[in-house]
């Protein structure tokens, strides 16, 4: 017996039609990206015009932290700003108004029009980043801002005995910090905020900077609590 092979595709065999199910798919695909295109740009911008930043944009740089998120990292770039989450980034992070910056949202990240809201401290520095990362929370997350690392020769020009209405302040380095302690009073560690002032640590408001003269040299340390400043000055 001589068996008879059929040139017909077995798609048709089955009755199944040859719909180019590849096209129809990117058909929809592309349909779907138009439609978002569009979205975009018929929305109607929210940012308020006139609007002042209320520290330069250096003040801003720096690293925020979260226990349960991680590492946001901001870095001045010329007249802008860039943000990296942990290992992802770094994105363009423009000022939207005020304090506000978002990651724009043709940015080709994954984060695109994510906004950002900077906040300072009693003392007026920036020391705080929140972000609405979870539309399912109730509040934005809360990035810290860390303490600058300062190396080991910066610390020790610090160090030492600072007077203060007829008493001594003393600064000195423990480890990777340095700790002040005053008549009476307990031991503080000094967290690094940013360049050579330095936030009281377990103390709300209360912060201590060092100043320089011409030649370089420490000459006095002030002492910011909610009442004033007092200045201590280097022996």
């Amino acid at each position: 017996m001589t068996t008879r092979h059929s040139n017909q595709s077995p798609i048709l065999l089955l009755g199944i039609s040859r719909d180019p199910w590849v096209d129809r798919y990117k058909a929809l695909a592309d349909k779907a990206k138009k439609s978002a295109d569009d979205a975009k740009k018929n929305q109607v911008s929210t940012a308020k015009s006139d609007t002042q930043l209320s520290h330069p944009l250096s003040d801003f740089a720096g690293e925020y932290v979260n226990p349960g998120y991680g590492t946001v990292k901001i870095v001045q770039n010329g007249h802008d700003l860039t943000i990296s989450f942990n290992q992802l980034g770094p994105y363009p992070f423009a000022r939207l108004h005020y304090d506000i910056f978002e990651i724009p949202e043709k940015s080709d990240s994954v984060a695109d029009g994510t906004k950002g809201q900077f906040y300072m401290d009693w003392n007026g520095d920036i020391d705080r980043l929140a972000m609405a990362l979870e539309p399912t929370l109730p509040e934005d997350v809360v990035f810290t801002r860390a303490p600058e690392k300062l190396s080991k020769e910066v610390l020790l020009s610090l160090a030492g005995d600072y007077i203060l209405d007829g008493t001594i302040a003393r600064v000195a380095v423990t480890g990777d910090s340095l700790q002040l302690t005053m008549p009476g009073q307990p031991t503080y560690e000094l967290l690094s905020t940013r360049g050579l002032k330095f936030s009281l640590k377990g103390l709300n408001g209360f912060s201590a900077e060092f100043k320089k003269d011409a030649s370089g040299g420490i000459t006095e340390m002030l002492l910011v609590q909610p009442g004033g400043i007092a200045i201590a000055k280097k022996k």
